[in-house]
């Protein structure tokens, strides 16, 4: 029996050898985020001598903790986004039958290096662009333009994965940090805790909160008499008879 945590169905499908496994929600989220980004941004900095005509190229978002020991040397391209699960989840009640899962999604945008005093102040305001783009992404939660997933333009980005028209997940900005600068291609050197730094670059760093719904309740028929079903994992729990709204009701 197939069950539902947010917008991933269990158990998951075989789609063939070598196919990631990714997670459904950091890419979304990366996904809108990288567009806004680039609609938010990047005609400005294209006007920035040395900063490139794009707010974030093609291929440089990731869905993985850029910062995680790695056992080797990781370079990652510049300008980059990361958006990736903290590991950070608990369940709280959602309805008597239903439970809700928060989980903390961290993201991580790396621009580029900032050489000189005059480059430095050339692009002082960038990185608080930055955080009111995502601010407002997340706020806002799609766009006329913006389409995933195969959907219409214009669609809500949590109705672009998971059951349209059913609310199976949503995601709120809890706020972000500027980082003058940050180390994402360390040598990793003599051991895995050591951490000296190749190229250091101005970064923004910010936080979700995820909210997905455990599993789904039966669709009931609430505009007629109908028979009313609860199940718990394929287990039937209580059934009741539900009187429709059909115009002979008790006042």
């Amino acid at each position: 029996m197939a069950s539902t945590v947010g917008p991933q169905t269990l158990p998951l499908a075989s789609e063939g050898q070598g196919e990631d496994l990714a997670d459904p929600v950091a890419e979304a989220i990366a996904d809108f985020i990288a567009w806004s980004l680039n609609y938010d941004l990047s005609a400005k900095l294209a006007d920035l001598p040395g900063t490139g005509t794009v707010a974030l190229p093609s291929g440089h978002v990731f869905t993985i903790d850029p910062m995680a020991k790695q056992g080797q040397r990781v370079k990652r391209p510049v300008p980059s986004l990361f958006v990736w699960w903290s590991g950070v989840e608990s369940v709280t009640p959602w309805t008597v039958f239903q439970d809700q899962s928060l989980k903390t999604y961290n993201l991580l945008y790396v621009f580029r290096e900032l050489p000189d005093k005059a480059s430095t102040i050339d692009r002082s305001g960038v990185l608080a662009a930055v955080s009111r783009s995502i601010a407002y992404a997340a706020q806002a939660g799609g766009h006329p333009s913006y389409s995933y997933n195969s959907k219409p333009a214009g669609t809500m980005l949590i109705d672009s994965i998971g059951t349209l028209g059913v609310k199976d997940w949503s995601w709120r900005y809890d706020g972000g940090q500027a980082i003058q600068r940050i180390g994402i291609d360390d040598p990793n050197t003599r051991s895995l805790g050591d951490h000296k730094s190749g190229r250091d670059y101005p970064a923004f760093a910010a936080r979700f909160t995820v909210r997905e719904l455990v599993g789904r309740a039966e669709a009931t028929d609430w505009t007629n008499d109908s028979l009313a079903t609860v199940k718990n994992n394929g287990v039937e729990i209580l059934q009741r008879y539900s009187e429709g709204i059909d115009g002979d009701e008790s006042l």
